[in-house]
């Protein structure tokens, strides 16, 4: 027996069947070796039994924790909850004649734990336990400074009363408590940028700012303000005015997911322009990848001037283009300077153009085409490797007119197939688009 004697295990959990106030689990927090904002080390914790509702009382000693259980136990009387007894361990800042005489003459039940067994107290060491938890997460996270530990667990007892629990899953403990469905559309992630109307002695001039950031701290029930630590003056003060500015971040674009084709596709398949025969397995391979949506796609301003052939026309001139040239938008612009394209007019492909009559002047534009490519140095003719198919040009034909409709000048471009080059492999520079000096 000596030798062998260990603890009771402790017993399945009791089914809670009270009514609201009539059982509180109480205990005490601390002492705390950094004191809190406003001087505290300590902290009196009460839950209900029946709902699992928290209030918490902040103390800078132990000595004042009987003076706040019997304050507890007269509220819950104004609030007809009729208390019959309260749970806590047997701690010296409880077990007190002052205590006990007050629970006896009024009807109320002192449940003590035995010594050294503080898992009978199991409710309230737990809540302590999640309000600390809580409090931390949102000090590490906030990066502010550990003295606002005492706004932090005011904070998380506030959301936990919010909050469904597993004992009843149905309601909130705040529902449990006052018959009334919480609204949480006034809450806030803790230590947000909050920006608060100054009033009082700190009024500033009138052309100076109205408003201070400060960080979000709580909210109090009983004033319907926010609670926010003002760092320059370090106190935690109360506010009906302010406002919340919620940066958000722009939505990444969707990934596009481009899947393998079978295997015997991808044997078979013929070779993309400018690639080698023999690399069709490799290109299966590595169309496997994922592409990302260009951003800056979806940050074009529509305000800004974009490139376009000619004018963009407003459609309400559809019948008179020009009747007025500074109601056009056209006022400072020269008259040899106004083109126009006239659809349906052009030449698609180099076979349309040489059946043209018009094939002399288009032959000149191209060859003036062909100098300034070659003048510049934009290619060098090599011998075709094998297995590789080059990849596809195209003559692009334009006729410029000016206002009236006239013919000015014959246009022709050589292109070449963009969307068939890989980088790397058919270029290895990019360079941005100018305009010529004619153009403006």
């Amino acid at each position: 027996m000596e030798a062998k004697l260990s603890e009771v295990p402790y017993g399945p959990t009791t089914i809670r069947e009270t009514d609201p106030g009539q059982l509180t689990h109480m205990d005490l927090w601390g002492k705390y070796d950094t004191a809190s904002i406003n001087g505290n080390q300590y902290y009196l914790l009460m839950v209900d039994d029946a709902t699992c509702h928290t209030m918490v009382e902040f103390l800078k000693n132990k000595s004042k924790a009987v003076q706040k259980v019997i304050e507890y136990l007269t509220y819950l009387k104004t609030q007809n909850k009729m208390p019959h007894a309260i749970q806590m361990d047997r701690g010296s800042e409880f077990v007190k004649d002052e205590l006990i005489s007050w629970c006896n003459a009024n009807g109320i039940k002192l449940q003590l734990t035995t010594p050294y067994s503080p898992s009978q107290n199991g409710v309230a060491e737990r809540m302590k336990r999640t309000l600390v938890e809580l409090a931390c997460a949102m000090l590490t996270d906030s990066k502010l400074p550990l003295f606002l530990w005492e706004p932090a667990v005011a904070h998380a007892m506030y959301l936990w009363n919010l909050s469904y629990t597993s004992v009843k899953p149905a309601v909130t403990p705040y529902q449990g408590w006052t018959g009334k469905k919480p609204n949480i559309s006034h809450l806030h992630e803790f230590s947000m940028p909050i920006w608060v109307l100054l009033q009082g002695q700190s009024i500033q001039k009138k052309m100076l700012p109205k408003s201070q950031c400060c960080a979000y701290v709580g909210y109090d029930d009983r004033s319907k303000a926010i609670k926010y630590y003002n760092a320059a003056t370090k106190n935690i003060l109360l506010s009906r005015n302010f406002h919340f500015l919620m940066l958000l971040e722009p939505t990444p674009p969707e990934d596009i997911i481009i899947e393998n084709p079978p295997e015997d596709q991808g044997k078979n398949s013929p070779p993309y322009e400018g690639e080698v025969d023999g690399s069709t397995c490799s290109r299966a391979k590595n169309q496997t990848t994922i592409l990302q949506k260009q951003a800056a796609e979806s940050n074009i301003d529509p305000r800004e001037p974009q490139r376009m052939r000619g004018i963009l026309l407003d459609y309400k001139y559809l019948n008179d283009p020009f009747p007025n040239e500074e109601e056009a938008g056209i006022a400072s612009i020269a008259e040899e300077e106004v083109f126009t394209v006239l659809p349906d007019d052009d030449c698609r492909n180099l076979s349309e153009a040489k059946a043209s009559p018009e094939w002399l002047d288009w032959e000149h534009t191209m060859q003036t085409e062909l100098d300034q490519l070659k003048r510049m140095g934009t290619w060098r003719l090599i011998e075709k490797p094998p297995d590789v198919i080059p990849i596809g040009n195209k003559w692009v034909y334009v006729k410029k007119c000016n206002k009236e409709g006239q013919l000015i000048k014959y246009k022709a471009r050589l292109v070449m197939k963009g969307y068939a080059q890989r980088p790397g492999y058919n270029y290895l520079e990019t360079h941005s688009p100018v305009v010529r000096l004619e153009s403006i």
